[in-house]
């Protein structure tokens, strides 16, 4: 099973609404579990209506990991959620995580027994122990970057702190290929500006379009990609991304 974790330090950025676009493109084919592992929940709203068990429940042992499994509107995709505002995994990630390196690798193992060949993560904004366990068991890591002022800056951090992380860890993993440049506008300079800064720092990268779809999507619980009104070029960005990661 291939683990694809979407990060970055910074909010606001999309990864989220990018988690479960790329998560729903891959389930075309594969069967494919995302995991909510941002405590604001964000991608198990918009996913689910219902929650019995959350992560948090499988990272203190409240529950199995197949219990926590929940099956999504989608055909070939599952979830396993995390509540709103959840304050179980606020606690896990300020008092646990640091005495369990390893428990996303235990996760990882018993959702390949499950049968699922991909694995997408939510991550929250913040690069902590927490995220670390998660790379951990990461194989490709997909920062999601808001084009606006500094956004180069923001990436460049990411990048030291991924390689800060593997240089400790002694590991090769997770690789980092390409980058996700969200909310591109061509009418704004601001934008244009940005994609050429990261054509010059010689980056692999994928442009998603401007697109109200996003949020109207996640208020609507339905996948961007079910959305009538989704932007055509936002369709084909998805779609690239998700056979960039596969």
């Amino acid at each position: 099973m291939k683990v694809i974790t979407c990060a970055m330090q910074k909010g606001g950025v999309g990864k989220s609404a990018i988690s479960m676009a790329v998560a729903v493109e891959i389930a075309k084919k594969h069967k494919t579990v995302l995991i909510d592992a941002d405590p604001q929940g964000n991608s198990t709203n918009a996913m689910l209506e219902n929650v019995n068990f959350e992560l948090a429940d499988v990272l203190q042992g409240k529950c199995s990991v197949h219990e926590a499994t929940e099956k999504t509107a989608v055909e070939n995709l599952f979830m396993i959620p995390t509540k709103s505002l959840s304050p179980e995994l606020r606690t896990y990630r300020q008092t646990q995580a640091v005495r369990e390196p390893f428990i996303f690798c235990d996760l990882k193992e018993a959702l390949e027994k499950q049968g699922f060949e991909y694995c997408m993560i939510d991550t929250c904004p913040a690069f902590d122990v927490f995220e670390e366990n998660i790379l951990q068991a990461t194989d490709e890591v997909l920062p999601v970057i808001f084009l606006e002022l500094f956004s180069l800056d923001g990436y460049t951090i990411f990048q030291n702190l991924l390689n800060d992380f593997k240089k400790r860890k002694r590991t090769q993993n997770p690789v980092l290929k390409t980058v996700v440049l969200n909310n591109y506008d061509s009418r704004k300079a601001i934008s244009s500006q940005i994609r050429q800064q990261f054509i010059d720092s010689g980056s692999n990268f994928h442009l998603v379009q401007s697109d109200q779809s996003f949020q109207r999507s996640i208020n609507a619980r339905i996948p961007v990609q079910y959305l009538p009104g989704t932007k055509k070029e936002t369709l084909e960005a998805i779609s690239e991304i998700a056979r960039e990661v596969e």
